[in-house]
């Protein structure tokens, strides 16, 4: 029997190996952190946060910071409102931007028990876009999204190479996750996003807006390419009932700021121009004030 489990043992040692050097880098590296954990590192390190290698758990990392910090100021929408950070305020300060990405995770939002006094809606106009609307899901459970993250756990392990150099290379320990850690960027305590410094010290260097889009944002807008740019007629009923929530909001004496975040002059002049995109050109220039 003991020779028996010896050659278990022996068998399996490399396996355990590998797991065992697995878990300790991708822990170092601050990608298996709990939600929990990372607010806990960003309360005692003003610390980064943006996983490379595993899921980011945004819904559940978002949900958590409102229902943490209990903001008096609340700033929601989608990737374009997360420049918003709190030191442009006073109050209690919490930034969910990347919650709501379509009409259906705006109704949702709408719909909930909103606790801030304040309110910064930032609202994508293409969210109104009949293609959009039939393709649009609601948000994903967060309780879902961490057992997602649990099966998947050992996906990234296929790119061991990979984590091994990132260990290796000049990191900001304090930060968690591989990305932020190598790339200084990511989501502060407050919710907000950091720019790569890589990205920052590109665009002070050449003082101008660089598309880094794939394809560039200029084809995807004369060409329709992508949910985003595609080309189709605006639901104005469904803006209208969005609208009629956003009111609900007032009419519970909330503060409510409705952000639609700018386009690039190129873009600008783009969906101008085009005459295909005429119709959302109009509706986001007339429909929304």
């Amino acid at each position: 029997m003991k020779k028996f489990i010896s050659k278990v043992l022996l068998f399996t040692l490399p396996l355990i190996t590998i797991i065992g050097l697995y878990e300790y880098l991708m822990f170092d590296l601050g990608e298996t952190f709990t939600i929990s954990r990372v607010f806990q590192m960003q309360e005692k390190h003003n610390s980064l946060f943006m996983r490379k290698y595993l899921s980011q758990e945004f819904n559940s990392y978002k949900i958590s910071g409102i229902k943490k910090y209990h903001p008096e100021i609340l700033v929601v929408g989608s990737s374009r409102v997360m420049q918003f950070k709190g030191e442009y305020f006073k109050d209690n300060f919490y930034n969910a931007g990347g919650l709501i990405q379509n009409h259906k995770d705006l109704n949702e939002f709408l719909t909930q028990e909103v606790k801030a006094d304040f309110v910064i809606i930032g609202i994508d106009p293409w969210w109104f876009k009949e293609d959009n609307i039939i393709a649009a899901s609601t948000w994903i459970d967060y309780d879902m999204e961490e057992l997602a993250l649990t099966k998947s756990r050992f996906n990234s392990m296929k790119k061991i190479t990979g984590i091994i150099s990132d260990y290796f290379s000049p990191r900001i320990s304090n930060n968690i996750g591989t990305t932020a850690q190598l790339g200084n960027g990511g989501f502060r305590l407050d919710g907000s996003m950091k720019i790569p410094d890589e990205r920052i010290n590109l665009l002070i260097k050449e003082n101008k807006f660089i598309d880094t889009e794939e394809p560039p944002v200029d084809k995807r807008i004369k060409e329709g390419l992508t949910g985003i740019f595609s080309i189709s007629s605006i639901n104005k009923s469904e803006f209208l009932y969005s609208a009629q929530l956003i009111k609900s909001l007032t009419e519970q004496g909330k503060k409510v700021v409705v952000y639609l975040p700018p386009f690039s002059s190129e873009s600008y002049d783009l969906f101008r121009s085009t005459k295909a995109q005429n119709d959302f050109f109009r509706f986001s220039t007339e429909s929304i004030p």
